[in-house]
């Protein structure tokens, strides 16, 4: 370390700015304080000295530091649409993604098509960024993979040799002791029109408190809630896209959950807000209107929402009269959005349950089982236009405290599975994200496998095939039950495998002998009625493979072979890329480094085409990992959702 120079003078900050800006230019490495965390520096040329100093892996990429809004369109391409919100946004504690400018420089990030920009609501670093003349490579003062956030020069200590400058801004953080924790920024993927991801919330590492929720809430509505639902996420471990084919899955549910506080009002509105207001828009409809709410296809939170609301008032109005009564509510959540982790679902299945205690003072499950509840939770969420399974809400609502769930479908029967004592679960962001209700890729799944399904039960001369509507459904009524092995030999001997096993809806109409309005209201769905082409074979023998994965991954847990475990989800992952083609590049990507770094098996988790990988390995190996891999969370099993009276709590 060449100089330490503090900046809580007048006098100290002036030179600050100026030594550290001269250090820049000379390409040396700073550490500085942030608005958050303290963060180490260098031109966007020199940042080979801070991967050295960090220990840190090339592909993990480096943000940048800019003084202004005005500064991003050098570096980044963001729609006019977005200008507003990152108006809101910046300067703050946040980092957002875009898609990277031509004009940043290619030996910056090489190979990464998004940058993460930060203006700190400093302004120190906004004046050093602004008298440096161009933007700033930046990152966490720590080690790689180190879990603690450094609020003060002591925190890394371990960086100081390797450092030209240090400027010393520790007053600026609250620091009580030396292991206090601070938060860093939160990161918020923009790169995809029309929807938005949270990589990253680091307030929401701290636990949920509900209290300052109780708070916000009264403050908000000038009166306290009475009830509060607690939903979590959850992961699939094994058993992607065969819930909606009827075969059986095996996911668990996660500690990351939606919180929801509500209370009955008088007024005939329904008032829905969330903590997070700057990103999530608050709402307010008149009963009167929202009841002629029928779903959407271009879904926002809202609409999640709403699809757990108009559920369960559809199904209280199946009895007697149902009288709609006003609500007020306030929700907050620590899962990652449109991420494969079923934050779209925790929010349907709390906005039900909330919905089912208000109308019912309380009586939720006198009126429906969790199971039923399960399964009308899944119904619901289809308003928005996406035709799934039933395995989130399932595990949501039934998942066991300590256990995975084996969930099958058709009668819905959820039985707990142990893990092996020294399996763990990590969960990593692919750095892509994927709302499953904003494109058809979902939709056209189901397609296909439907038509495979009809197209085998129509060539073995099944006189009822239109009846049939899945994959697991064909092996019951037409085949005797047989398992998904030999059901697999069933697909190999009655689909096509020229031309990769596409059908052109020519050649699918022919072969079932049906004109197209048939074929529309009988096979397809609302979202694919214009399908040219149907890629049946791979699909369904993904399906099949899948299902007997299931299968011998519960065998694997009870006879605890992590082996077999982590060899079965690898192959899981092939498959999904290469059968289901629901992966992507970067979810890929996620895999092999995952797998490089030592991790016994990851794959894709939830819908696919971005969002989160899970990971298996052994405890043991858990910190090693942590300095290689950039763990969004470890998963461990937690209990299904739950509701508390505020009052009587």
């Amino acid at each position: 370390m060449k100089r330490l120079i503090n900046i809580d003078t007048d006098q100290g900050y002036k030179k600050g700015i100026e030594i550290a800006s001269s250090v820049l230019k000379n390409n040396g490495v700073i550490a500085i304080p942030t608005d958050t965390i303290y963060g180490i520096c260098s031109s966007l040329s020199n940042t080979d000295k801070i991967y050295d100093i960090k220990k840190r892996e090339h592909c993990k990429p480096l943000g940048i530091f800019l003084p202004n809004i005005e500064a991003i369109d050098r570096v980044a391409i963001v729609p006019d649409s977005l200008k507003l919100l990152v108006g809101k946004l910046l300067p703050g504690p946040v980092t957002l993604l875009f898609k990277r400018s031509p004009l940043l420089p290619k030996s910056f990030n090489p190979g990464i098509d998004k940058i993460g920009i930060r203006i700190p609501e400093s302004k120190f670093v906004q004046e050093l960024v602004k008298n440096f003349g161009e933007p700033i490579a930046q990152t966490s003062a720590n080690k790689s993979g180190a879990t603690s956030n450094p609020t003060s020069i002591h925190h890394f200590s371990d960086l100081w040799e390797h450092l030209d400058l240090i400027i010393d801004g520790d007053n600026q953080f609250s620091n009580d002791n030396d292991e206090i924790f601070h938060p860093g920024s939160t990161i918020i993927d923009l790169t995809e029109v029309g929807y938005f991801s949270i990589i990253r919330n680091e307030k929401n590492k701290m636990s949920v408190d509900i209290v300052h929720m109780c708070k916000l809430f009264e403050e908000k509505y000038g009166t306290r809630p009475q009830w509060k639902v607690r939903c979590p996420g959850r992961v699939n471990l094994i058993g992607e896209h065969i819930d909606y084919s009827d075969y059986s899955v095996i996911p668990m549910a996660i500690d990351r959950a939606i919180f929801i506080l509500g209370v009955e009002c008088n007024e005939n509105t329904l008032e829905i807000a969330n903590v997070e207001k700057e990103i999530y828009p608050e709402k307010r409809f008149l009963l009167n209107d929202i009841e002629k709410w029928h779903g959407c296809n271009n879904p926002t939170w809202i609409d999640y929402y709403l699809c757990g609301w108009k559920g369960i008032i559809e199904f209280l109005s199946e009895g007697d009269d149902c009288k709609l009564k006003g609500m007020k509510l306030l929700v907050w959540g620590d899962i990652p959005p449109s991420s494969g982790v079923s934050s779209s679902s925790s929010v349907v299945c709390g906005s039900a349950l909330m919905t089912l205690a208000i109308q019912t003072n309380g009586k939720h499950f006198e009126i429906i089982n969790k199971g039923d509840f399960a399964e009308l939770c899944a119904k619901s969420e289809r308003y928005i236009g996406v035709e799934g399974g039933g395995m989130d809400q399932a595990c949501e609502v039934l998942a066991q405290n300590g256990y995975v769930l084996k969930i099958d479908f058709k009668p819905l029967i959820a039985r707990p599975i142990s893990l092996p004592q020294d399996a763990i679960f990590a969960v990593i962001h692919s750095g892509s994200s994927h709302n499953k209700g904003s494109n058809n890729y979902y939709n056209q799944r189901v397609v296909e496998c439907r038509l495979g399904a009809q197209i085998i039960a129509k060539k073995v001369n099944y006189k009822h095939w239109m009846n049939i509507r899945t994959l697991g459904q064909l092996s019951k009524e037409v085949f005797n039950n047989k398992c998904p092995n030999d059901m697999f030999n069933v697909a190999f001997e009655n689909l096509k495998s020229a031309n990769d096993g596409k059908y052109t809806r020519e050649e699918v109409k022919e072969i079932l002998e049906i004109d197209d309005s048939t074929l529309i209201s009988t096979s397809l769905n609302s979202n694919t009625t214009e399908m040219k082409e149907f890629v049946i074979t791979p699909r369904v023998y993904h399906c099949f493979s899948e299902a007997n994965r299931v299968i011998e991954f519960e065998k694997a847990c009870e006879r605890n072979e992590i082996s077999l475990m982590a060899a079965l989800m690898n192959e899981s992952h092939n498959s999904c890329k290469v059968l289901y083609e629901c992966s992507c590049e970067e979810l890929d990507s996620t895999v092999k480094i995952c797998l490089e770094s030592g991790f016994l098996a990851a794959r894709l988790t939830g819908a696919g085409w971005g969002g989160c990988v899970i990971a298996l390995t052994t405890i043991d190996m858990k910190e090693k990992l942590e300095e290689k891999v950039n763990i969004l969370f470890w998963s461990h099993p937690s209990k299904g959702i739950d509701l508390t009276n505020i009052y009587v709590a």
